[in-house]
């Protein structure tokens, strides 16, 4: 099984290229045992990330992913990708203005967001969800019940997951992987 994976990341001081790293490594844990799914990275092109960092469309994430989901299948072909930028941006405003909670990131449709850190565990939690993953937290008060919420100490989709709350592979819990694999 194969998924695609355009990202960009729209910080411009310095802190670019970190990104790329991440999902390579979490592209060869992807591939390895018990998950088994190539993820096809591309990254998006410098003229269409300033494009994308200029939207301002609508008035919620929902309307905004929409426009960046056009952009990107227009020029690419299809739209799930993931976005680096700082939490000061537009973008991670509206993440955080729609989910409080989401002090890190937040998927959206086909469009995940990192924004308040960019260390690798933040960035992974998103890609999976692009990839079927569900969070493994009481969503409605992630702060008292951070998780995990289910059968795995060490999920990566517990709320805030961190080098120090995240072990080796296989840090995705068995109902996670079945989603993942989970072919659509």
């Amino acid at each position: 099984m194969s998924q695609q994976l355009l990202y960009g990341d729209l910080r411009r001081d310095g802190s670019r290229g970190c990104l790329g790293d991440s999902l390579a490594k979490l592209r060869s844990y992807l591939h390895r045992p018990p998950v088994r799914v190539q993820l096809q990275l591309e990254a998006i092109s410098s003229a269409d990330l300033e494009t994308i960092g200029k939207i301002r469309d609508g008035r919620s994430l929902p309307e905004l992913t929409s426009s960046i989901v056009d952009l990107l299948c227009e020029k690419y072909g299809y739209g799930r990708s993931i976005l680096l930028c700082h939490r000061e941006h537009f973008f991670a405003k509206l993440a955080l203005r729609d989910a409080p909670h989401a002090l890190w990131g937040a998927r959206n449709g086909w469009v995940a967001y990192v924004y308040g850190t960019s260390h690798d565990e933040a960035v992974w939690h998103e890609v999976l969800h692009l990839l079927g993953a569900e969070d493994c937290y009481d969503t409605s008060d992630p702060a008292q019940n951070p998780g995990p919420t289910c059968d795995l100490d060490d999920c990566i989709m517990q709320y805030a997951p961190t080098p120090a709350n995240i072990r080796d592979w296989p840090f995705v819990c068995a109902g996670n992987i079945r989603r993942i694999r989970a072919p659509g």
